[in-house]
């Protein structure tokens, strides 16, 4: 009986629709595309790094901010933000 009415279920639910989702950012920092790395040889300092935009040299992840210890050394979002609108 429960693998009845289950099946009912699954048969009436309705496909997923794509839905345009905007996001509103300060800075990168807060994109969940964006993913940080500690920096090499800092103490406490991290790079972050676009995973939607690549570096056309080396094809590598194009860094967005470099060294960043404090909120004061943030950037603003750069031109070239594939989700810049």
């Amino acid at each position: 009986m429960a693998t009845q009415i289950r099946k009912e279920i699954l048969m009436a639910r309705k496909p997923f629709e794509k839905v345009k989702v905007a996001f509103e950012f300060e800075t990168c920092k807060e994109c969940p595309k964006v993913r940080s790395e500690r920096t090499p040889q800092a103490g406490c300092a991290d790079d972050y790094y676009c995973t939607e935009a690549r570096d056309i040299t080396t094809g590598k992840h194009r860094m967005v901010m470099g060294y960043v210890e404090y909120s004061s050394d943030e950037n603003p979002i750069p031109e070239w933000c594939p989700r810049r609108v």
